[in-house]
């Protein structure tokens, strides 16, 4: 189950809501000082909660959906229904801190109430509000409930630049720090994608990498003439080549393949079903040489003393700020390939690899260090500050499903630890790292803090507003109609993507 946004406010008040006015009020629902909130504004809030439910991909129109189980006391129903009503608690208790305070709406801000309200009837209703009130009765709403949400949220707005200043302007840094530090997490991912943008391959199949020149255009061939060996072709040309991977023979009768892996993560392919010797493919392959101990070139051999049999592979430079692939253009777009099941899974055991390979050291910073060579080598992502997310929100994510598979997932992995996570984009190892002290401040994290979907601030504001109307009583104040509360519920309102 994606859990829903924390603090329970968030899930009221993430959007500016559109009103309009004329009609009842309904059955008052909670009394919070001298203002009256309504069961239908609360159902109204409920067939928001369902919509975003339903943008999230959620099966909201099937029954099963909200009578399933979500914990040992609650069904789906239940569950969101305590939820949205814990927000319409905290809001109504925002109204009685407002008339505390002295606050109050001006002129100004009414007539510009009037002039939404009017703008909502002319535009979705033609300009009747008979025909606005028949479209919000799905929502369990009229012009009035609009009205009245859209005032409410009119004042929320005002207390909290009252208190906090605008965008959180009166809080300090300190405090914005110790709110980062307590609720942030920090997650590096080594990215093993399942598709790839088609690049020219050389005869052996491997990519053909080019010199970069000085305006980012490709040049000649990137030959590494340092550790390649010079080669004279038919033609006169000079290329470089050197030892690959070990050629397995794949194709002789009698050949048995294991499930067994090389360091490459290449399967091993042996002479007989008793692991004999390893099939090397002595006709494509090329025996191999090594450098021993004293200097001296000798053949490379395997641990039952047998010549290994590489593939003999053009050398390339491969840094990626000098060199390019030649990616392939089908009417100026990039063309993308699937990686195929067999190499899907050889990722898997890459990753695999990874994970025991850094989780064998003890110190954070070794493990860290190793993760981030590893990082260099396989990831088809580039390596930055990290990803950053507040516990709870990963459902904000939910227009991007990877990155919510993340946030979902580097929640239950300690700060230190690594995760190996499926996708709908391939596998990606993840390790939660230490929180860097201002991250929160630095431009190049804007996307994790400071959108206006992800704003750390208005986390910050919320929760600020939240232990206030909690330390304050304001919540003890409020006066609940308990038969008015039952007859109101998520399952009967239509999920609200509009209001």
């Amino acid at each position: 189950m994606k859990r829903i946004l924390i603090p329970v406010m968030a899930l009221l008040l993430a959007a500016v809501l559109l009103l309009s006015g004329c009609g009842a009020h309904g059955v008052t629902l909670i009394e919070a000082g001298d203002n009256e909130l309504s069961v239908n504004l609360f159902r109204f809030y409920l067939s928001r909660a369902k919509g975003s439910l339903a943008y999230q991909g959620e099966a909201v129109g099937l029954e099963s959906y909200w009578s399933t189980w979500v914990n040992d006391t609650q069904t789906r129903a239940e569950f969101y229904n305590a939820q949205v009503f814990e927000a319409f608690r905290l809001y109504a208790a925002a109204l009685m801190l407002y008339d505390d305070l002295g606050l109050s709406l001006s002129d100004a801000d009414e007539a510009q109430i009037d002039a939404d309200v009017q703008s909502l009837i002319d535009y979705h209703a033609n300009g009747s509000e008979t025909e606005l009130d028949a479209i919000l009765s799905a929502y369990g709403a009229n012009t009035t409930v609009l009205r009245d949400s859209y005032i409410l949220e009119t004042k929320l707005k005002q207390l909290k630049e009252y208190l906090y200043g605008t965008n959180g302007a009166l809080i300090s840094a300190e405090h914005k720090e110790s709110f980062y530090q307590e609720k942030y997490s920090r997650v590096k991912q080594i990215w093993l994608a399942d598709s790839y943008y088609a690049y020219e391959l050389d005869e052996c199949g491997n990519p053909v990498y080019y010199l970069l020149n000085s305006d980012g255009s490709l040049g000649e061939i990137a030959y590494d003439t340092v550790k390649g060996v010079a080669e004279q072709t038919p033609d006169g040309k000079t290329v470089y080549r050197k030892f690959g991977i070990i050629s397995y023979d794949k194709t002789s009768e009698g050949v048995f393949k294991s499930d067994e892996r090389d360091d490459e993560g290449y399967l091993i392919y042996y002479t007989d079903e008793q692991k004999t010797a390893i099939a090397y493919d002595t006709i494509d392959g090329t025996p191999s040489t090594v450098v021993n101990e004293q200097g001296e070139t000798v053949p490379e051999l395997d641990a039952k003393g047998n010549q290994v049999y590489r593939k003999w592979v053009y050398a390339y430079q491969t840094d990626p700020e000098k060199v390019s692939v030649k990616y392939t253009l089908n009417d100026g777009k990039y063309v993308e390939k699937d990686y195929s099941p067999e190499e899907m899974a050889r990722r898997l055991w890459i990753a695999g690899k990874i994970y025991d390979a850094c989780m064998e050291y003890e110190d954070y910073d070794d493990r860290e260090a190793a993760f981030l060579t590893y990082a260099e080598m396989y990831s088809d992502s580039a390596m930055d500050n990290g990803m950053y997310f507040m516990e709870g929100t990963s459902s904000a994510y939910s227009d991007v499903p990877t990155v919510q598979s993340i946030a979902e997932a580097i929640e239950k992995v300690e700060v230190g630890n690594l995760h190996v996570l499926k996708s709908d984009t391939g596998y990606h190892v993840l390790m939660r790292c230490e929180l860097d002290t201002g991250a929160w401040g630095n431009e190049g994290n804007s996307k994790w803090f400071d959108t206006s979907r992800h704003s750390m601030v208005y986390y910050l504001i919320e929760h600020m507003l939240e232990l206030q109307l909690r330390n304050g009583g304001y919540l003890e104040r409020l006066v609940i109609n308990e038969q008015a509360k039952i007859s109101a519920s998520i399952t009967g309102v239509s999920a609200n993507y509009r209001y």
